[in-house]
């Protein structure tokens, strides 16, 4: 990456660095110009990163989404102000690993690549699954039977390692969260709703210190 210059609404020069996921063209005369391609239409496009987004790690080859507009010439320039970008989109990352990032960038590569010592026992691993299990629903808003059922077969390879592990098999782990779905459907009928129920608000308003 190198970079070059460009000059802020007071007239003072700031640094700027240019990237693109797939080199496909340099420009003379230019810091340094990246070409993004368009995943789904080809198209190619220039963004510039400025400010605090200059330290993004960006690479030939790598993976970005823009939350931005780009103009009529096809560039986009994100800095403290305006714009976007992701880097790695399908790389997901919980708040917890970034936050632990900050005192040490290591942290959270060696807490996944060096597991816990601690022995995986059946309770930990049903709540892991049913917590996997609740989110999806959540952001589905879906909680009828088929679709839980679906999404346990689709969650339970995940932690096939950690069944062999704890002794269990898949019929049994299976028989078992299936025998948690109507807890979760008669939760998700009382509280999941496009409004509120006056029965539980009545109870909340009501109910003692």
């Amino acid at each position: 990456m190198e970079e070059g210059t460009y000059y802020d609404s007071n007239g003072h020069a700031q640094v700027e660095k240019v990237s693109r996921v797939k080199i496909i063209q340099e420009f003379a005369n230019c810091c340094q110009v990246l070409v993004v391609e368009e995943e789904k239409t080809n198209l190619l496009k220039i963004i510039t990163l400025r400010q605090a987004w200059i330290e993004s790690p960006c690479s030939p080859g790598s993976y970005v989404h823009v939350i931005g507009e780009f103009s009529s010439a096809g560039q986009c320039i994100i800095d403290n102000g305006n714009n976007l970008l992701i880097l790695h989109p399908d790389h997901l990352i919980s708040a917890t690993v970034v936050a632990d990032a900050f005192g040490c960038t290591r942290r959270a590569v060696l807490q996944d690549r060096v597991k816990t010592t601690s022995q995986s026992s059946p309770p930990t691993l049903y709540g892991t699954i049913l917590h996997q299990l609740f989110q999806e629903a959540m952001m589905a808003n879906q909680w009828d039977f088929d679709f839980l059922r679906n999404t346990i077969e689709q969650l339970l390879p995940r932690h096939f390692e950690t069944l062999v592990d704890i002794g269990l098999n898949l019929d049994q782990a299976r028989e078992h969260l299936f025998s948690k779905l109507p807890e979760m459907q008669a939760w998700a009928e009382i509280f999941v709703r496009a409004e509120p129920r006056v029965s539980l608000i009545y109870l909340f308003l009501n109910a003692p210190n």
